[in-house]
């Protein structure tokens, strides 16, 4: 993804994109792989701020960035363990998520102007605000 949007909006993407994530859990559950991909994308995450600090990728197996990498490899596989059993569950919100309102969530969140109202949208939807009852959409069937 690319790192534009600001904070805001990236509240708004990473959010989306987690929701896509777990949609990913529940619809393949017996992927042989479903145990790695939260680490895949930390792991991502991880290189690009290297990245973005400029600095140099220590390329030793041995060396502190594979052995952060491997810390956030291993902390993603047992949360992927217990993600993989909550959106089993019949009473997981997750199932029937609209995939594509989800990506466009995500995209939006790459956009500053746009990501600020979502965001504010986003918590008042959330709180138990009296105002957010009246701005709350129906659950979907």
């Amino acid at each position: 993804m690319p790192s534009t949007g600001g904070y805001a909006g990236g509240t708004l993407t990473g959010e989306a994109l987690a929701r896509i994530f777990l949609n990913a859990l529940h619809d393949h559950p017996t992927s042989d792989t479903a145990n790695a991909w939260l680490g895949w994308i930390c792991s991502a995450w991880l290189s690009r701020s290297v990245e973005l600090a400029n600095l140099a990728h220590d390329r030793s197996p041995d060396g502190a960035f594979n052995t952060l990498r491997g810390q956030v490899i291993g902390f993603a596989a047992a949360l992927s363990d217990v993600l993989r059993t909550a959106v089993a569950s019949p009473d997981c919100p997750i199932a029937g998520l609209d995939v594509g309102r989800a990506l466009a969530e995500a995209n939006a969140g790459l956009v500053k102007a746009a990501a600020r109202e979502a965001i504010i949208h986003t918590a008042v939807v959330r709180s138990d605000h009296p105002r957010a009852m009246k701005k709350r959409s129906p659950p979907s069937a």
